[in-house]
């Protein structure tokens, strides 16, 4: 018997710390909230090449078991189940949505312009930022809609305890292209150049890849940023709210509405992010943070100076994060996916 509904994407392993993971999982637990859990089939990516015969064969039940369809591919896995399920697609027909990771897609389509003809079956693309749903309906793809980033979480807002030391983080996937060592070197230029006494603590996976660089990174600069390992991604706000600010210099190609700026809007703080992508959409420039030129510490140095010399602003800005959250409130947005549900 088919249930309503099947969920194809990355759900993680014991530690949720990728905004794939995290994204997936969050809009699971609304789902089963909603339908209970006995309504929803599940095909998890994660480790799939240690099982691929397995995973295949769970990819297909999914499909045939389920009503509606929901994926949540990132660029790779765009690749397997978009052609998979357009030629299953000619033995039953099933209501496709898709839920776009990130915001890798409109370019991604640009450059794979083959897989724009499978898309434009789905019965609706859901992303995450409306620029993005400007360049896919400039791509043909004219049923794509705003689906933003949100959180199944209570927002918090504290006050912070204003010290000599001023307390900033990095919170995100921990690689060169999300910006962490234009974070460290911000950082290192406020304490050098400005006298103040800033440190940095940093939150999240640590790519494989970039691992060997970062431990040297935090051992060269031991005396003013820490490694605080990866935080439970529905605690959020728990953490992060006792910081001054978030630096987010990313340059991360596939960035779309990113976690680290709706958790900022959840722990009520201020975010300093790249002019990269969609974050100005996200981050208004003076409002609830600013916006820096992409790879240039000095930027973020300067605008936590602006910060720390006028308090009323930080607070401002706190109070601003705060009240966006509620913008990004789970039960507003999951409206948006269940309309489309049959």
């Amino acid at each position: 018997m088919a249930r309503l509904i099947g969920m194809w994407g990355q759900f993680g392993g014991e530690h949720l710390a990728d905004g794939q993971a995290v994204r997936t999982n969050t809009i699971y637990e609304v789902l089963v909230k909603r339908y209970g859990a006995e309504n929803i089939n599940i095909a998890t990516t994660y480790n799939w090449k240690k099982h691929k015969i397995r995973f295949l064969i769970r990819t297909i039940k999914l499909y045939f078991k389920s009503k509606n369809i929901i994926i949540l591919p990132a660029d790779n896995g765009l690749k397997v189940v978009s052609k998979l399920y357009n030629f299953l697609g000619f033995f039953s027909k099933r209501n496709i949505i898709y839920i776009v990771i990130g915001g890798f897609l409109p370019g991604f389509l640009s450059n794979n312009k083959k897989y724009v003809k499978y898309i434009k079956k789905y019965k609706t693309l859901l992303v995450q930022s409306q620029e993005q749903v400007d360049e896919l309906h400039k791509l043909g793809i004219g049923q794509a809609e705003v689906f933003p980033n949100f959180k199944n979480i209570t927002p918090v807002l504290v006050n912070y305890e204003y010290s000599e030391q001023i307390k900033l983080c990095f919170f995100s996937r921990i690689t060169k292209d999300k910006g962490i060592e234009d974070a460290i070197d911000s950082t290192k230029l406020l304490r050098s150049k400005h006298g103040v006494n800033a440190i940095l603590d940093i939150y999240g996976m640590i790519d494989p890849i970039y691992k060997d660089s970062f431990y040297e990174l935090l051992e060269k600069y031991k005396d003013f940023i820490s490694y605080k390992g990866i935080i439970e991604f529905n605690k959020t706000p728990d953490t992060l709210s006792k910081y001054y600010c978030i630096l987010f210099p990313t340059y991360y190609y596939g960035e779309g509405h990113p976690g680290a700026i709706v958790d900022a809007y959840f722990s009520g703080i201020p975010i300093i992010a790249s002019d990269w992508k969609y974050n100005k959409e996200f981050v208004k420039d003076g409002v609830n943070g600013f916006i820096v030129e992409i790879k240039n510490p000095q930027q973020i140095c300067e605008k936590v100076l602006t910060l720390i010399n006028n308090n009323i602003l930080h607070s401002s800005m706190k109070v601003n994060s705060h009240e966006l959250a509620q913008k990004y409130d789970s039960k507003k947005i999951i409206e948006k996916l269940i309309a489309h549900i049959k």
